[in-house]
């Protein structure tokens, strides 16, 4: 069915495909010592580089937890196919309006995040349930910063002190693990007490086992992981002097900072199951709040290459350093 949509050249001829172009190509953004990569899909124009994305349905998105518990997970979606289709513009179920409604409250931050990175313009989104497509919607960037975040300029002071506390967090873990060890690292934010616990544990061996040449399937890996080391970490804000906890809502001339306390667990014995509450409690004499790091000094534009070359550079951090008010926290 998607054939149908793809334009042809007059002529009617095939398009021959340079090799070159059947390679995997990206856009490099540094943020400081973190390098990030975004994979590129599409360009118009020469300039204005998209992504692709495909958006299952309400229903199918749903199936593994609302289908039926004997039919096995894998094969839950299957009963949505006929039952569950988009039919208007606008309403509470089968809507591209539900669509849009779910991708703010989820999938948009991640769009958000790899446009950002990647430096692109927006996302091509296809709206299906595996069977049939049901239609199409180009969202910018703007448009999702608006609905997710509030603004762009609210996006790029997220983004802003996303990058600054990820780079915190693992100066810190890398400083307590053996020099030149991988690292596996979770983070699981608790609602309760806003505390963040991050686990970090060494792996110590690897065991890969590759599919068949030929294969779509995935390697396996089994890997062995050393003792865990954890620790809890804390953001307060302020806006404009004022204490805020959420939500925010700020613009280019107010001043917003941020703190944040990042306590190894080892130092105290909370005891029982986590009380976030009682943990801070606990860690308070040993919370010492600091700034939020400064931004990077220097920001280069990298150029949309493939692997080969990764250039440092993010025209939008340097953005969100130039506009986020959280940099002169």
């Amino acid at each position: 069915e998607f054939r149908d949509f793809v334009i042809k050249p007059p002529s009617g001829e095939s398009i021959d495909v340079p090799p070159d172009w059947l390679l995997s190509t990206y856009n490099f953004s540094k943020f400081g010592d973190i390098c990030m990569r975004s994979q590129l899909d599409c360009v118009q124009g020469g300039d204005k580089i998209f992504d692709l994305k495909t958006r299952a349905t309400h229903a199918i998105r749903n199936s593994f937890h609302t289908g039926s518990q004997s039919v096995h997970p894998k094969d839950r979606y299957k009963s949505c196919i006929d039952t569950y289709k988009i039919a208007s513009q606008h309403g509470l179920y089968n809507s591209f309006e539900r669509e849009v409604y779910d991708m703010m409250r989820s999938a948009f931050l991640k769009y958000s995040l790899q446009l950002r990175i990647g430096r692109m313009h927006g996302a091509f989104v296809t709206y299906h349930n595996t069977a049939e497509i049901f239609g199409f919607q180009y969202i910018p960037l703007s448009v999702i910063d608006n609905l997710t975040f509030g603004s762009t300029h609210m996006a790029l002071t997220h983004f802003d002190l996303a990058g600054k506390l990820i780079t915190k967090i693992l100066e810190t873990v890398i400083a307590a693990m053996p020099p030149n060890s991988n690292v596996r690292l979770s983070m699981c934010p608790r609602e309760q007490g806003r505390v963040l616990i991050i686990e970090a544990r060494p792996v110590l061996s690897e065991d890969i086992t590759y599919p068949e040449p030929g294969s779509k399937d995935d390697p396996t890996y089994k890997l062995t992981f050393g003792e865990p080391t954890m620790w809890y970490l804390w953001v307060k804000t302020k806006l404009n002097d004022v204490d805020v906890e959420e939500p925010w809502m700020f613009k280019e001339g107010d001043k917003f900072e941020a703190e944040y306390c990042m306590v190894p667990a080892s130092e105290y014995e909370p005891g029982g199951e986590l009380d976030a509450d009682k943990l801070k409690e606990q860690a308070a004499n040993l919370m010492k709040w600091e700034n939020v790091p400064k931004p990077p000094k220097t920001q280069k534009k990298a150029s949309a290459k493939t692997t080969e070359n990764a250039d440092d550079a993010s025209e939008e951090s340097e953005e969100s350093a130039k506009k986020a008010s959280i940099s002169e926290a």
